[in-house]
């Protein structure tokens, strides 16, 4: 007789009601990401957990957990003009400045704070603030109120994360601290009108920190790429022009830049075919084809790289079937890609406006990954600058991101590109 397969129970489900919900009806719904929400409407609490075994998974669900133990703070009734944002902030560091925290395990605290730091991380990583702010800030606070808990090294990694994260506004680590021991004293004290005391003064420091929605959109087409509707290569609006350069000469010696193999890496001479049957004999029957360096192959032409013509056309008969180009900025809201080889065949005469600004690293980084050719190298210092305020940093994302999945090859100097080159080393 078949046993009946015992049901599995989502994992987290017992763990948070170990954590301890108290209310008569909990519905625990899995969430198909690693984010949390608390719910309740009639009396029924809804949380919304991540079912995965693992740290940050188990904290999301004691997060949530401990939003529907506690008491609804009523912050919008407290202070009305409270910014939405700063109202889940403050709600947040509430609920995990809390005395049940110094009962908590070992375990727990630890994962709470590798939590806190991995989102503090990722804010510094992301230059989040220039994208979303507000998000930013309620990370912060929220991140903050839990390092706060445990103290030591986590304390101090956290205030390092924090002064990178708000560089460009470096008052505002010591107004969230100073807004979050409030909202600790709030969170520690029994008697209610104290407790609003606290919160409110909470709120007055915090509150100034969120942007309304206007300067939030403004922010984000100054700063975030997607935003922006010239951000799109071919689009009318970007500043980026494509300037194909009259390609007259061949970039090697040979007749023609021939990349096709045959499955055995030779083809058949079909004129020799007969006299092979007749002779019983295959000599001349298969010719070698030529397998010649192929790819795609992007310039940094700005006037830090000291570009010359000579080295172009080196590093063109070094990858004869490649598309190599380059681009400069005219000026600071304009610039060019020129198609400099392609297909066998270059420009045979001084390359164009070589040694100009940069302003269009961003663009001419998404014409390079759009390439079909492959592999596909970028000659570039680095050193990206001009155009809208977010492109440079948008630029050096899109490069290093390309470069950790293997995408794109990145040499810093025309001379090793060269080297690169005559090595073969493209791998």
């Amino acid at each position: 007789m078949k046993k009946k397969p015992k049901k599995v129970r989502q994992a987290g489900t017992l763990e948070v009601l170990r954590t301890g919900v108290n209310r008569k009806s909990v519905r625990i719904v899995p969430s198909p990401t690693l984010g949390g929400l608390y719910t309740e409407e009639g009396g029924v609490v809804t949380l919304t957990v991540p079912p995965q075994r693992s740290a940050y998974a188990r904290v999301v669900r004691v997060h949530e957990a401990l939003h529907a133990n506690t008491k609804d703070l009523n912050l919008k009734k407290l202070c009305p003009d409270i910014h939405p944002k700063c109202e889940f902030a403050v709600d947040d560091a509430y609920i995990h400045s809390l005395s049940v925290w110094d009962h908590a395990s070992k375990s727990l605290k630890r994962d709470v704070a590798s939590v806190a730091l991995r989102d503090l991380r990722r804010l510094w990583l992301d230059d989040a603030p220039k994208v979303d702010w507000n998000s930013s800030v309620l990370i912060a606070i929220r991140s903050m109120a839990i390092v706060y808990q445990v103290a030591g090294r986590a304390w101090k990694l956290a205030e390092s994360l924090m002064k990178k994260i708000f560089k460009s506004t470096p008052t505002v680590p010591d107004t969230i601290l100073s807004g979050i021991r409030y909202v600790r004293f709030a969170a520690r004290e029994a008697s209610w009108p104290f407790k609003r005391r606290y919160l409110r003064k909470a709120v007055e420091i915090l509150n100034p920190l969120f942007i309304d929605e206007e300067d939030e959109k403004r922010r984000q087409r100054r700063y975030d790429p997607q935003a922006d509707a010239s951000s799109k290569v071919g689009s009318g609006n970007c500043p980026m022009e494509i300037v194909r350069l009259p390609l007259t000469t061949r970039t090697s010696s040979r007749k023609k830049a021939v990349t096709k193999l045959s499955h055995s890496g030779l083809l058949l001479n079909h004129r020799r075919l007969v006299n092979a049957c007749v002779n019983m004999s295959t000599a001349r029957l298969f010719r070698k084809r030529v397998r010649l360096e192929t790819g795609a192959v992007l310039i940094d032409a700005s006037g830090s790289m000291g570009m010359s013509s000579e080295e172009l056309r080196e590093l063109c008969s070094l990858v004869p079937a490649a598309v190599v180009a380059y681009y400069c900025g005219e000026n600071d809201d304009y610039g060019k890609l020129y198609v400099y080889a392609e297909k066998g065949m270059r420009f045979n005469d001084t390359p164009p406006r070589c040694g100009e600004n940069n302003t269009v690293d961003y663009w001419a980084l998404k014409w390079l990954l759009s390439r079909p050719e492959s592999p596909k190298v970028i000659v570039t210092d680095g050193g990206f600058c001009g155009g809208p305020d977010w492109q440079a940093g948008a630029a050096m994302r899109l490069l290093l991101q390309a470069v950790n999945r293997g995408e794109v090859r990145w040499v810093q100097t025309v001379e090793e590109a060269i080297e690169l080159f005559k090595s073969g080393d493209l791998a």
